[in-house]
């Protein structure tokens, strides 16, 4: 999925979701993003069935502004 992750500053979060179909909750997700994160991290969790909740939460004292790349997110 192409995601251009919104500028973050410190000490915040932001989500966003992304259908993944045959995802049921209480899976176990994987995710990655292909641009590097600058000290930042990403999480997954199935919220809904068929529904990834992606979160993206900067807690490196700076705002930061990923470029747009591509998320990953694997059933595991």
């Amino acid at each position: 999925v192409t995601y251009d992750p919104p500028s973050l500053a410190t000490a915040t979060q932001q989500s966003t979701t992304v259908t993944l179909t045959g995802a049921k909750l209480g899976d176990n997700i994987n995710v990655s993003f292909d641009k590097p994160l600058q000290g930042t991290r990403m999480w997954a969790e199935v919220t809904a069935a068929d529904t990834v909740t992606v979160y993206h939460r900067n807690d490196t004292g700076v705002t930061v502004d990923l470029p747009s790349g591509n998320l990953t997110i694997k059933i595991v």
